[in-house]
């Protein structure tokens, strides 16, 4: 039962360049808010964030405002300007979590009607793995097979003319250690799958033969395999991670800073 579900909902066609104004600074507001556990004020945020998406079920657009807030979600996280205060990864992963449980089941993207994952739940899953990605591949021409760089499609720029999202490596230290951050956090949530973590540890250390992280790539990595460990540490992958992560420390010795170093030692033990 959802305590916070409106009493009733009037259903309207709605611009969803009208609504992403209105979706940015709800999204923003329960960010801030979310810091402090089951308030007043977040509660009050959340419902008026479910009357918006209730209210647009069964329109055309009701899918493009569910792309909107997981791009409001990634870009909140990933502050590559450096001229604002970075969001908690894990506010923002809680919020997502919240938003996931008011999906409504009818809401559905009309630009992939025969994928299985275009309804519903599974729709705001896979919206957030497919932006969870772009973060891994430059956009360019990409292959069938999923190994070239990304390609903006509709289901991204359809919703947000700013919404570019920005090769981890590309940015700046702040954004690399908060972005995988945040992947922890949705991947802790169940939000993303376990894969993930591969995926983005392999980006940020390049090899696991031959790693050459930089600082910045490895204290990321090192925060992303903090937060998951007990998830990962299990699978069949994790050993080459760890593998990598050892040389990397024997390689630099005592070149590396202090609280890297440790950071580096309690995400192996």
């Amino acid at each position: 039962m959802n305590l916070w579900a409106p009493e009733s909902i009037v259903r309207s066609s709605a611009d969803p360049f009208k609504i992403a104004p209105r979706l940015n600074v709800l999204i923003k507001d329960l960010t801030i808010q979310g810091q402090v556990p089951n308030n007043a004020a977040y509660r009050a945020t959340f419902q008026r964030l479910e009357w918006l998406i209730a209210g647009l079920i069964g329109c055309e657009n009701d899918a493009k405002s569910i792309k909107t807030i997981v791009s409001l979600l990634f870009s909140g996280v990933v502050n590559n300007e450096g001229n604002k205060p970075d969001p908690s990864p894990r506010t923002v992963a809680m919020v997502a979590g919240d938003i996931l449980g008011i999906i409504p089941d009818t809401i559905c993207d009309w630009t992939r009607p025969a994928d299985a994952t275009n309804r519903g739940k599974l729709l705001f899953r896979q919206l957030i793995l497919e932006r969870a990605r772009a973060h891994l591949q430059a956009p360019a021409v990409s292959r069938r097979d999923g190994r070239g760089t990304w390609r903006p499609d509709a289901r991204f720029t359809i919703d947000t003319k700013s919404d570019k999202p920005i090769l981890i490596t590309m940015l700046n230290h702040s954004g690399k250690v908060q972005l995988s951050e945040f992947i922890g956090e949705l991947v802790a949530r169940k939000l993303l799958p376990t894969i993930l973590v591969q995926e983005y540890v392999l980006k940020l250390i390049h090899s696991t033969s031959v790693p050459t992280p930089t600082r910045s790539e490895l204290e990321a990595a090192c925060r992303l395999l903090r937060l998951t460990d007990t998830i990962i540490r299990s699978l069949h992958w994790a050993g080459s991670i760890y593998y990598a992560l050892e040389l990397t420390r024997k390689r630099a010795g005592m070149n590396l800073e202090g609280p890297l170093r440790v950071l580096l030692l309690v995400s192996r033990l």
